[in-house]
């Protein structure tokens, strides 16, 4: 009932991706010597720039694509899963935007499974609401995948530790509403 609440009453949601500035400030300082963890966010950062930003437009999905390859480079050292797991989020957004279906569930049903291993259940409602926002509510078919995605996010959120995360991902939820 709150989400309902929230989606009809809130005013213009703004993207929940960086603004120019820090993307440049970013993009400047990426080359500069730092623990690899780092570089890895800067990197995952500046694909999510693109794809929220720039996702119209092929040289913005290709740019998003060189950063997320270099991110996936310097993790194969680290394995990290969760990273893995927002990587594969970020791929599966590039592959619908390029209308690759197959590819693009693929990858969204792998990264929640490496967010959920990694107990990122933020991350894992962000992966689900990307999923909402493919699927159209004026098809009867897609009402079953809806519901078992929105039974999902309700799930997660209850799994979120941080009180602060909380409101943040209810905002990202109401803004992909928004979107559709």
């Amino acid at each position: 009932m709150f989400l309902l609440t929230a989606i009809t009453s809130s005013q213009q949601v703004e993207s929940p991706g960086l603004t120019r500035d820090k993307a440049t400030s970013i993009l400047q300082s990426i080359h500069i010597p730092m623990a690899d963890t780092t570089r890895i966010d800067m990197l995952i950062q500046l694909a999510d720039y693109y794809l929220w930003e720039e996702r119209l437009y092929q040289a913005g999905l290709d740019s998003a694509t060189s950063f997320l390859q270099l991110a996936i480079s310097l993790n194969d050292k680290l394995r990290s899963i969760k990273f893995d797991g927002y990587i594969a989020l970020m791929r599966a957004k590039i592959a619908h935007d390029r209308n690759d279906t197959a590819t693009a569930n693929e990858f969204l049903n792998k990264s929640i499974r490496l967010l959920e291993s990694a107990n990122d259940a933020f991350t894992v409602i962000l992966a689900y609401t990307e999923r909402l926002s493919w699927f159209d509510v004026r098809i009867p078919g897609e009402l079953a995948e809806i519901n078992s995605s929105i039974q999902a996010i309700f799930l997660q959120l209850k799994k979120i530790k941080d009180p602060a995360q909380k409101p943040e991902a209810i905002l990202a939820i109401v803004w992909f509403y928004q979107k559709t």
